[in-house]
């Protein structure tokens, strides 16, 4: 049996830059029974919801700065990786069967979709700079997406548990022998690799034709930005260069006021 998470506090999460966020009694209730079927699971998906606050945190950042980000994360979300593969291989195999992880996949997506809802409607709710402002609009479409994939009778045409389950398996199952093996589920919980946003895209949690969106969105952003700081730095080396100025007099005033003058040079 995998080792079980430390003790986490089930009436919040941590997502920075927005700091705490507090759950209400359903969320906690509702946090609890999730901490209880697969607690290993939920700490990962906690831990991912910091790495992603960070990151956007983070903003633009070098790439150097942000890769730091996960290196500094990923050690631990491997080993609550570790214990989650553990606890779901109930026959004691080494291996996940194709009804094993059936039960994982059913406990990620179902935990994943919980924190990133709780995590999106507070973010949406909470007044950011430009960067999180020009996010929102995406926020609220993966948010709508999450809903349709998981409100009964709202799911989309050809998805389904059965569907979804064969494409996240066929994306694990590497050697195609019919058994998830520990290493590949790691890396796929493993966040910046390929394999992880494959898992995502399989499960439905991440939708291609959104991610592709964004991505389009951000790159206007960006070389938008970039336009500007050239236009900004055609217009400083045009204008012409200040003449410095030699040190002047002083004058005191009638009531003691002392007033300091500068003389141009030439006058």
């Amino acid at each position: 049996m995998g080792c079980h998470s430390s003790k986490q506090d089930s009436a919040e999460l941590v997502f920075p830059p927005w700091g705490v966020i507090r759950l209400d009694a359903w969320q906690r209730g509702q946090l609890k029974e999730m901490e209880r079927a697969a607690p290993n699971l939920v700490a990962y998906h906690k831990q991912t919801m910091q790495v992603t606050g960070e990151l956007m945190g983070a903003g633009c950042a070098a790439p150097m700065l942000l890769a730091g980000v996960l290196e500094a994360h990923n050690p631990k979300l491997r080993a609550l990786a570790r214990a989650s593969f553990e606890v779901h291989d109930t026959s004691r195999t080494g291996t996940l069967s194709r009804a094993e992880s059936r039960t994982f996949f059913d406990d990620y997506v179902r935990i994943a979709v919980f924190i990133n809802m709780a995590v999106t409607h507070h973010v949406l709710a909470t007044d950011g700079g430009p960067a999180l402002e020009a996010l929102k609009p995406m926020m609220r479409e993966q948010l709508q997406l999450l809903h349709q994939r998981t409100a009964p009778g709202h799911r989309p045409e050809g998805f389904d548990g059965k569907s979804r389950d064969e494409a996240a398996f066929g994306v694990l199952d590497k050697n195609g022998n019919g058994q998830l093996v520990e290493e590949e589920v790691v890396e796929a919980l493993t966040p910046g690799t390929p394999q992880q946003n494959q898992l995502m895209l399989a499960l439905g949690i991440k939708d291609a034709a959104l991610l592709k969106k964004t991505i389009e969105e951000l790159h206007e952003q960006i070389v938008a930005q970039a336009i500007e700081l050239e236009q900004l730095e055609n217009v400083k080396r045009e204008l012409a260069p200040i003449p410095p100025r030699s040190p002047g007099g002083t004058m005191t005033l009638a009531d003691g006021t002392v007033i300091h003058s500068s003389v141009a040079p030439g006058v």
